[in-house]
């Protein structure tokens, strides 16, 4: 029931149920479609598992699961920078599958043998990044609670963006 417009800009962001078939269709239409130009954030939460060893999956709709060697290859095709945000237990069991293709980047949450918990109405890893990301700490409820919070100024190199790294840190 949760709203698709996730920008608040009046058109649905989603297009797709959470199942194996529906990821897979979505990096397969975005391989014929970004270019070497593009970047591609892709933001995964939800839970996590441990396989064995660093192999790690996420759990997807109906009881289907996409492993850490899946999600690879289905982004090794795409032309462009792809940089993965992973709120999920056992996310740092998808590092080493992701980063063995060139210009891919993971922040993980947790270590490939350990969990990501979560506080209040936030996971604090979640809570952080998206804070840097958006300039402002949550504030009180509102109709957009990134910017009605504290400010947060992580722009170390001031260059007015934030990376990934300047995120991360």
């Amino acid at each position: 029931n949760s709203s698709t417009d996730l920008d608040g800009n009046g058109s649905a962001d989603t297009d797709g149920a959470a199942t194996y078939a529906e990821v897979e269709a979505a990096f397969t239409a975005l391989a014929g479609i970004l270019t070497a130009n593009d970047q591609l954030f892709v933001y995964i939460t939800d839970h996590g598992h441990q396989e064995s060893g660093w192999d790690a999956g996420v759990n997807l709709w109906n009881w289907e699961d996409l492993r850490d060697d899946q999600l690879s290859d289905m982004t090794d095709d795409l032309p462009c920078p792809v940089l993965f945000a992973m709120e999920t237990c056992y996310s740092g069991g998808f590092v080493d599958d992701i980063t063995a293709t060139a210009n891919r980047v993971i922040g993980a949450a947790a270590a490939y043998n350990d969990t990501s918990e979560g506080w209040w109405h936030y996971d604090p890893w979640v809570y952080y990044l998206t804070s840097a990301f958006c300039g402002y700490y949550p504030g009180a409820n509102g109709v957009n609670p990134w910017t009605l919070g504290t400010p947060v100024d992580v722009d170390g190199n001031g260059d007015n963006r934030i990376s990934f790294r300047e995120a991360w840190d």
